[in-house]
């Protein structure tokens, strides 16, 4: 069984017997068509392969983006150190201030026991005092009832005069 190859070269050596210049040169223009297919495809395969490794953005935007993920991952770097910072002052101030609280703490509860006892007391003198002014306040209504009827009647009295002194007339 005879393959492919064989048959070329069967084929090569019946055409370089019969016309061996023409043979020979056909052979070279083969080679030489050949050659240069496969050199083209290897360079469209490198153009390929370049394409894909730039995709649609050339290296310089590339590097220009991965310069400003860079920058922002940066600021974000300090914008955490900050907020770090912050935390710890007011950790701190948190401290201070229940310090502070736990010094206060018995001079507050000392004051509200003396301010309970004023109000106490304060109540105590308004309780014993409630009836008093209540006394004073019916006898002062009692008077203010009398003195408005004593003027009452005086104007009255001097109405109905100055009525008769018309009708006089």
């Amino acid at each position: 069984m005879l393959n492919l190859t064989s048959v070329i070269v069967y084929l090569w050596i019946h055409f370089f017997k019969i016309r061996p210049k023409t043979t020979v040169l056909a052979t070279i223009a083969l080679f030489a068509v050949i050659t240069v297919i496969i050199i083209t495809a290897l360079r469209i395969d490198e153009e390929k392969r370049n394409q894909k490794l730039m995709g649609s953005d050339n290296y310089q935007t590339q590097i220009n983006q991965l310069n400003a993920t860079e920058k922002n991952i940066q600021d974000l770097l300090a914008f955490v150190k900050s907020q770090k910072n912050s935390l710890r002052e007011t950790e701190e101030t948190l401290l201070t201030l229940k310090s502070e609280q736990e010094k206060l703490r018995p001079l507050v509860e000392t004051d509200r026991a003396t301010v309970e006892a004023v109000l106490r007391a304060q109540e105590e003198r308004a309780g014993t005092n409630i009836w008093k002014e209540r006394l004073i306040g019916f006898l002062l209504g009692v008077f203010g009832s009398i003195v408005a009827s004593i003027i009452w009647m005086i104007a009255l009295i001097l109405l109905k005069k100055h009525t008769k002194l018309f009708k006089s007339d």
